[in-house]
């Protein structure tokens, strides 16, 4: 009996492995100086009144991490965003100027894509984005999962900044 306690003790503990997930942030300055095109673009309409807007500092508290998707992978920075259940890049189809500087998903490109077809619509405190569910084989912190469900964007017009800095 002792020996069959220790058994199932060892095997629990082998069971419960740690994996770490690496966590990066960006180089606010860098980061925003290349999106001001897009924010020019979105906001700068031609108008010639002028006003004040009040922008809040988040604490600059917005990390992110890299996933993969597909064979071969096609590799993506993510918000982990405890606000979110949802897994979602830029599809190759999206046009819209908030996608401009973000990696496209290609299924084209994947050997192990499957086509799911279900709509896709968020809303944010910032704005909304939709395209389409697919499915795919993805790669986190170095855990494979098969036929994982995601949504690939094809329109995220309505996002405003909050997409331009890393949603």
């Amino acid at each position: 009996m002792k020996y069959s306690s220790l058994a199932l003790l060892s095997l629990a503990s082998s069971a419960a492995a740690l994996v770490r997930v690496p966590m990066k942030k960006h180089d606010d300055e860098t980061f925003l100086a290349n999106r001001r095109e897009v924010i020019q673009e979105k906001f700068d309409q031609g108008l010639q009144d002028s006003g004040n807007v009040v922008v809040s500092n988040y604490e600059n508290a917005q990390y992110y991490g890299e996933v993969s998707l597909g064979s071969p992978a096609q590799t993506f920075n993510v918000i982990f965003d405890s606000g979110s259940a949802n897994l979602w890049v830029a599809s190759k189809d999206c046009t819209s100027s908030n996608c401009r500087s973000h990696p496209k998903y290609d299924s084209s490109s994947s050997s192990t894509y499957a086509a799911n077809g279900t709509a896709f619509n968020i809303e944010y405190g910032s704005g909304a984005c939709t395209g389409y569910i697919s499915q795919d084989t993805l790669n986190w912190a170095g855990l494979e999962l098969e036929d994982q469900g995601f949504a690939e964007i094809t329109d995220a017009g309505g996002m405003g900044v909050g997409y331009s800095v890393g949603k």
